[in-house]
């Protein structure tokens, strides 16, 4: 059955305060880039570590729409959750109510996107957190 005018208005404001809730949890971050054995001057053998923190643009640190590169990682992050919480609250005898779907889906979007972040994987930004693939070649 179609959904009506006020259905499909309020789905696109969901959608809005997913995408703003994720991307005002985003907190810059790096992991370690890997160690490098050497000696230094005296000749000891060190180990020595190269961090590079992504370079944020203005768009990332200020924007309030979602960025174009983030969208595809982000949109991963928000299902995410959302499967997570439907299936942790899915009852087994029954359907959910739709009153349920817009509880689960409120509660996901105020509580579930803690932890993101950007982080620099071959030179690029890239989203970070639970439920995006991991790339293994930081830069």
């Amino acid at each position: 059955r179609p959904l009506s005018t006020s259905a499909m208005v309020g789905l696109q404001v969901l959608r809005l305060q997913v995408f703003v809730a994720l991307w005002s949890s985003l907190v810059a971050g790096q992991e370690g880039a890997g160690w490098e054995k050497g000696q230094n001057e005296e000749g000891k053998n060190v180990q020595t570590l190269k961090i590079e923190a992504p370079t944020m643009t203005e768009e990332d640190q200020y924007g309030y729409n979602m960025p174009d590169r983030y969208k595809c990682d982000s949109c991963r992050a928000v299902m995410y959750h959302v499967d997570e919480e439907f299936r942790k609250k899915q009852p087994a005898s029954r359907r959910l109510k739709s009153w349920e779907y817009t509880d689960i889906l409120d509660d996901t979007c105020k509580t579930a996107f803690q932890g993101y972040g950007i982080k620099l994987v071959n030179g690029q930004n890239v989203l970070s957190g639970p439920g995006i693939k991991e790339e293994t070649a930081l830069a």
